[in-house]
């Protein structure tokens, strides 16, 4: 049995080595683009907050609005006083608003849960008198007003 020593032909061998090389380098960049995505999916993520609304009784607040500052996202609490909602990055701050309570914004800072309290507004709203077509101030009315106490309603 005779050995035969196959030699490629010059042209043939640097084809191929360059075909390999190419092959080579595209698993290369395909693992290199891979890792990197990977490892940069945390930066662009966005988390989320929930958490609930009570007023200082413990109570749940129904409809308060949650927003991120600076931002259109936002939400509103449910009937339970829970909410749930995107934060861009852990530098964003939650502006919670309600009527007749105090705004509070409180930063998140890496946290996927903040309960907060809101508490009652010092201001007090003016006497509001509410008319078949709208509402008006009581002051601004002519004619006939009268007025129901809450004892009286039965």
């Amino acid at each position: 049995m005779r050995n035969f020593n196959f030699k490629m032909p010059a042209i043939f061998r640097g084809w191929i080595e360059g075909k390999m090389k190419t092959q080579l380098s595209r698993y290369a960049r395909q693992a290199c683009i891979f890792i990197f995505l990977m490892s940069s999916a945390k930066l662009f993520a966005q988390s989320v907050v929930t958490g609930t609304v009570t007023d200082e009784n413990k109570e749940a607040l129904i409809g308060v609005n949650v927003s991120v500052k600076g931002s259109s996202s936002g939400a509103m609490t449910d009937v339970d006083g829970k909410y749930s909602l995107s934060v861009p990055n852990a530098d964003a701050v939650l502006v919670f608003s309600f009527v007749g309570f105090d705004k509070q914004e409180i930063p998140v800072r890496n946290q996927t849960r903040l309960d907060v309290v809101l508490k009652a507004s010092e201001s007090v709203l003016s006497e509001v008198v509410v008319v078949g077509y709208g509402t008006q101030v009581k002051a601004n009315l002519t004619g006939a007003v009268s007025t129901i106490s809450r004892s009286s309603r039965g």
